[in-house]
């Protein structure tokens, strides 16, 4: 069974809530509203990963996966540069000046 992960981002109109992969996004009032709804869209394994305003990543839940272990000591400009790349193809969109 394949897994989900659902990115919640905060926006000038609430916290919005992405399925990685699709167009498909929602708009909460609060943070915890976006992570529940995450929450119920989960049948066995997912994941939840909670940006800051400036699109890095703040907190990321597994729910059924293995834990994602921290980058080496000596490799974490590597590490930030690979969240860098990713965090701007999953969110280019949301993180524009129109929004």
């Amino acid at each position: 069974m394949a897994s989900k992960t659902y990115h919640v981002i905060p926006t000038s109109k609430g916290w919005l809530l992405r399925k990685a992969g699709t167009t498909d996004k929602r708009v909460f009032t609060t943070q915890r509203e976006a992570v529940a709804s995450a929450r119920r869209h989960f049948n066995s394994t997912g994941q939840i990963v909670v940006h800051d305003a400036q699109g890095k990543i703040r907190r990321a839940v597994s729910y059924g996966l293995p834990k994602i272990q921290p980058p080496r000591a000596g490799n974490h400009a590597k590490a930030m540069r690979i969240e860098k790349a990713i965090t701007s193809m999953i969110l280019g969109d949301v993180l524009s000046p129109a929004n």
